[in-house]
């Protein structure tokens, strides 16, 4: 026996799977943006798992800004923050007869197939190291303009 083998602090062969699985749910959000924000991650699964939340009371959910969550929501949603196209993951909602300042969060049809898709892949705990890595593609909202553009 070797001193690995008695290390407290070893990582165990089920938390290694679970790892694994945890890191291919995040990889579904990569392969739509290669630079996803962790945060944006974080604020897409928070609307997964309590849909219909105001943005106050996600905010709250999240430990966040009302201020940073817009930020979130308008690039996860159908326009970024810069009028650009957004991600198109969530979408907001007012309820008719309330307020009309109080939107209601919700996933869209391709936020509900990007959660089933991350629930799926953490099913996939030990095919990590055969996946090829998501290709880098570069997309407009991460690309500088220049002169000649």
């Amino acid at each position: 026996m070797t001193e690995q083998d008695h290390d407290p602090n070893r990582i165990t062969p089920e938390l290694r799977e679970v790892a694994i699985g945890v890191a291919n749910a995040i990889r579904v959000m990569l392969s739509i943006r290669c630079t996803m924000p962790l945060q944006y991650v974080m604020t897409f699964l928070q609307i997964a798992q309590e849909e219909g939340l105001s943005i106050t009371a996600l905010a709250a959910r999240r430990e966040l800004p009302v201020s940073t969550l817009s930020r979130h929501l308008q690039d996860l949603g159908r326009k970024n923050r810069h009028n650009r196209p957004g991600f198109g993951l969530v979408r907001m909602a007012t309820l008719g007869h309330h307020d009309q300042r109080e939107h209601r969060v919700y996933l869209t049809e391709r936020g509900a197939e990007v959660a089933s898709l991350m629930v799926a892949a953490l099913g996939r705990r030990s095919s990590l190291l055969k996946m090829p890595p998501v290709p880098w593609q570069p997309d407009r909202r991460s690309r500088r303009r220049t002169k000649g553009d």
